[in-house]
C-alpha cells in the first residue's frame, strides 16, 4: 500500500505540475498575447468572463456522467477535456490571424482548464478513499510551485521575446499533462465494506443540495473568498502602483505567494490529523480577511510583502480542505460532483462575479474602493464559513 501512494503521489504531482505551468503561460500571459495580436480589451473581458462562468453549466454536467456511468471514469474525462485543450491551443498556434479563431479557441481553453482540475481531485482522492495514504497537498502544492515558476521565468522572457513564445510552453505543458493521465492506471482498492454493503445512490443537483446542508452553505462563503482573492490577483499591477510600485513587484508578490502554497499544501495531512476541518476551514476563512485587510491598508511594499506570506495559511489551506472535505463528507456515489461543484463556484463563479465588479469599482472611484469591496466580501465569506462549519450543519452533513 506505502508504494501505491508513493506512485500515485508522483504521479499526481508530476499532473498537477505540467496542468499549471500550462495554465500560468496561457491564462497568465494570455491576455499579453491576444493584445499583442490586435484583439481589444473589451472583447478579452468578454472572452475570459466566458471562460469562468461556462464552467458552472458544462463541469456539474461531466461530474454527474462521470458518477453515473462507470464508462466515464473522471481519469477518461480529464483526458478529453486535455485534448481539447490542446486542439484549442493548436488552432490558436496555426491561425493567429483569424480573430474568430482566436476567441473561440481561448475560450474553449479557459472553460477546459477550469473543468479538468476537480476530475484530478477525483482521481487521487478516489484512493485516499479507500486507505491508501495519498498527500493531495504535495501534488497540488507541486502544481502552484511549477505556475509560480513559470511566471516568473515568463515575466522575464517576454521582456526580451515575442509573446507568442507562450504557445510551444503551453504545448510543450499539454503534451505531458495528457501522456500523465492517460498512463494514471494504477489499481484500485475497493471501498470499505460499509460502502459496499449499501451502495449510495447517485443524486441531481438539487437533491445532493439538500441532502448536504452544510456543503450547500460552505459553497457560497468559498465563492466570497475566492471572489475576493482572485479579483486582488487580477489586478495585482494596481494595487502594486498604489504602493509606488510597478510591475516587478507584482511578479514577486505572486511568485512568493505561489511559493508559499507548496509547504501547506504538503504539510495539510498531518495539520488534519491534528485539527478538524471545521477549524482548519475557519482559520483559512480568516486569513482571506486579513490578506484582504492588508492589500487595502497598504500604503508600502512591506504590508504587501507580509499578506504574499501568509498565503500559507490563506489559500494553502483553503483548496485542500475544500478537496478532502468533499472526499469525506460526501458519499462516494457523487464525489465528482461534489468536487466540480465546489471547485467551480470558487474558481469559477466567484471570480468572475468580483472581477467584473473590480475591474468597475477601479475605473470609476479606483482601487482603494474595490479593495474595500473584496475586504467586506471576504468578511461575509468568513461569516458564511463559520455558519457552514457550525455543530448543527455540520452534524446534518455527517449524517451521509
Amino acid at each position: 500500500m506505502d508504494k501505491l501512494a508513493r506512485q500515485v503521489n508522483i504521479h499526481h504531482a508530476v499532473m498537477q505540475g505540467s496542468y499549471f505551468a500550462g495554465f500560468s503561460a496561457i491564462w497568465g500571459f494570455g491576455p499579453v498575447l491576444l493584445l499583442h495580436w490586435g484583439l481589444s480589451n473589451s472583447a478579452l473581458g468578454v472572452v475570459t468572463s466566458l471562460a469562468l462562468l461556462l464552467p458552472l453549466l458544462i463541469q456539474p454536467v461531466l461530474a454527474s456522467l462521470s458518477d453515473a456511468d462507470p464508462r466515464w471514469t473522471s481519469r477518461r474525462l480529464a483526458l478529453g477535456l486535455s485534448l481539447l485543450t490542446l486542439a484549442a491551443a493548436l488552432a490558436i498556434t496555426l491561425l493567429p490571424e483569424q480573430k474568430t479563431v482566436l476567441l473561440v479557441s481561448y475560450a474553449v481553453i479557459g472553460v477546459t482548464l477550469v473543468c479538468t482540475s476537480p476530475f484530478f481531485n477525483s482521481m487521487v482522492m478516489a484512493y485516499h478513499l479507500r486507505g491508501v495514504n495519498v498527500n493531495y497537498g504535495l501534488g497540488r502544492g507541486t502544481g502552484s510551485t511549477t505556475y509560480a515558476i513559470v511566471a516568473l521565468v515568463m515575466g522575464f522572457v517576454l521582456e526580451r521575446r515575442s509573446p507568442t513564445v507562450i504557445l510551444p510552453v503551453l504545448l510543450a505543458a499539454l503534451a505531458v499533462q495528457i501522456v500523465s493521465i492517460w498512463s494514471f492506471r494504477y489499481p484500485l482498492p475497493e471501498l470499505p465494506q460499509s460502502e459496499e454493503a449499501a451502495p449510495p445512490q447517485v443524486l441531481s443537483l438539487p437533491k445532493l443540495l439538500r441532502k448536504y446542508p452544510a456543503f450547500t452553505v460552505l459553497l457560497v462563503g468559498c465563492a466570497l473568498l475566492q471572489g475576493g482573492h482572485n479579483a486582488c490577483n487580477t489586478y495585482m499591477i494596481h494595487i502594486a502602483d498604489k504602493v509606488g510600485a510597478g510591475e516587478g513587484l507584482m511578479g514577486v508578490i505572486l511568485a512568493v505567494s505561489a511559493f508559499t502554497e507548496l509547504p501547506a499544501m504538503a504539510l495539510f495531512p498531518r495539520m488534519h490529523r491534528r485539527l478538524s476541518l471545521r477549524t482548519l476551514f475557519r482559520v483559512c476563512a480568516a486569513t482571506f480577511v486579513l490578506k484582504d485587510l492588508l492589500f487595502w491598508v497598504a500604503r508600502s511594499p512591506v504590508l504587501l510583502y507580509v499578506a504574499a506570506v501568509i498565503q500559507f495559511f490563506e489559500f494553502g489551506i483553503f483548496l485542500p480542505a475544500c478537496v478532502y472535505y468533499v472526499a469525506e463528507r460526501l458519499d462516494s456515489a457523487n464525489q465528482a460532483k461534489g468536487q466540480g461543484l465546489i471547485h467551480v463556484c470558487s474558481s469559477g463563479l466567484g471570480p468572475a462575479v468580483m472581477t467584473a465588479i473590480g475591474g468597475r469599482l477601479i475605473d470609476s472611484a479606483g482601487i482603494n474602493t474595490m479593495l474595500m469591496v473584496t475586504t467586506a466580501a471576504g468578511f461575509v465569506g468568513f461569516l458564511v464559513v463559520l455558519a457552514a462549519t457550525s455543530r448543527y450543519l455540520d452534524k446534518g452533513d455527517q449524517g451521509k
